[in-house]
């Protein structure tokens, strides 16, 4: 006769069905904050160097024609957009194409929230709609944003 007390039960046990779901959430976890992690770090690079060469490319104009290539008048980057944070002092808007910049991921300026300005007492290119990047807005290349990139 058998026992049934002591016969084997085929299938899974509730407890290895909890632990394999536990297991597949923290897994699950785990590339979701890579996944963020690396998304916000492509992103920063991006901005970094598209900042960084727009920079390079006043800075060389600058120094071969002694002017920015700037279209006529001064700007406030305030009135484009209420959230820019940039240094105090006057700003002119940057013809990017003068400056010899071929492309951007903003779309050069082509509509009014596209704009690039440059400081006029420092010189200094910021983006005026401001790029967010994991909850901080940029609007130029911060010396934050240049070790979190490795640019020097």
């Amino acid at each position: 006769m058998k026992n049934s007390c002591f016969s084997k039960r085929k299938g899974i046990t509730i407890i290895t069905l909890i632990l394999t779901v536990l297991m597949m959430v923290i897994l699950a976890s785990v590339v979701i904050v890579s996944y963020n992690n690396i998304l916000v770090s492509t992103q920063k690079k991006e901005f970094a160097n598209e900042i960084y060469t727009i920079q390079k490319l006043v800075d060389n104009y600058k120094f071969m024609n002694n002017k920015y290539p700037v279209k006529s008048g001064e700007v406030t980057p305030s009135s484009l957009n209420s959230s820019f944070q940039g240094e105090s002092g006057t700003y002119s808007e940057l013809d990017l194409y003068e400056a010899g910049v071929e492309e951007t991921s903003k779309g050069l300026g082509t509509t009014s929230s596209d704009i690039y300005v440059v400081a006029d007492n420092t010189g200094k290119v910021y983006y005026v709609s401001g790029y967010e990047i994991g909850g901080n807005i940029y609007y130029t290349l911060t010396d934050d944003l240049k070790k979190s990139v490795g640019l020097n």
